[in-house]
């Protein structure tokens, strides 16, 4: 028997799994071609017993040429279909990535929001340390066993938390919108850029801002976003 407790979170994990596998097709603009060239196959297949046949039981050459014409259309359409399903499956497999990634990007940007919400409750900072996950286990809106891992990361770890933003207030931040609070690391929970794993998504990786918003970001455009935040004039820490 389980409890009620791993039972929702079971629950989750399937809904969760589900999304993505309906979200991966909607990213998949060639998903269609699979179907169509296994039509194709079957069509081809059927049409090339029907004139191996014909060939077989013709006696003048008209109707042999006409055969072969056939069996050299039936062969192109065998070809087509090859084309269409070596097409569609790597698409789909394009879609899978889009689709693994959207759902990180989604994921920082839940926490984020967590962080954000978490500050709003407690003297306007977000929790800046090594165990900072538990702090807001609370506003996650969901099992930290899932909201904190990203299904293309090696191991355990995940996320980590912008070291730059300790003991700073967030109302004193100009520009949160560019201000990096969570991104992708395999090896720290608490760092900076130097610690970005880039190698999740095809050379990017997710990152949650300051203002509660996500996405994803190279090496080279990682070193346009602040690090480091501006403060206000006439604010302190």
């Amino acid at each position: 028997m389980i409890g009620y407790e791993e039972f929702c979170e079971a629950k989750q994990v399937s809904e969760r799994n589900w999304a993505l596998f309906l979200e991966s097709l909607t990213h998949s603009a060639l998903y269609p071609l699979i179907i169509l060239s296994v039509i194709v196959l079957g069509i081809a297949s059927f049409r090339m017993k029907a004139i191996r046949n014909q060939v077989r039981g013709g006696d003048d050459i008209g109707s042999l040429a006409t055969a072969n014409r056939k069996l050299l259309v039936v062969r192109l359409a065998f070809a087509f279909s090859g084309l269409l399903f070596v097409f569609g499956t790597m698409d789909f497999g394009s879609a899978k990535m889009a689709a693994l990634n959207s759902n990180c990007m989604s994921k920082a940007k839940q926490i984020a929001m967590a962080q954000i919400i978490y500050a709003s409750d407690n003297d306007d900072k977000f929790v800046v340390a090594p165990n900072w996950v538990e702090p807001i286990i609370f506003y996650l809106g969901g099992s930290p066993a899932i909201v904190m891992h990203c299904r293309m990361a090696k191991g355990n770890q995940s996320y980590a938390v912008n070291s730059n933003l300790a003991d700073r207030k967030v109302s004193t931040f100009e520009g949160p919108s560019s201000t990096v609070l969570v991104f992708e690391s395999d090896t720290v929970s608490l760092g900076s850029q130097s610690d970005v794993a880039f190698d999740r998504h095809l050379d990017r990786a997710n990152f949650g801002f300051a203002d509660g918003h996500a996405h994803s970001a190279s090496l080279k455009m990682s070193d346009g976003l602040m690090w480091t935040p501006k403060e206000g004039l006439g604010t302190g820490r």
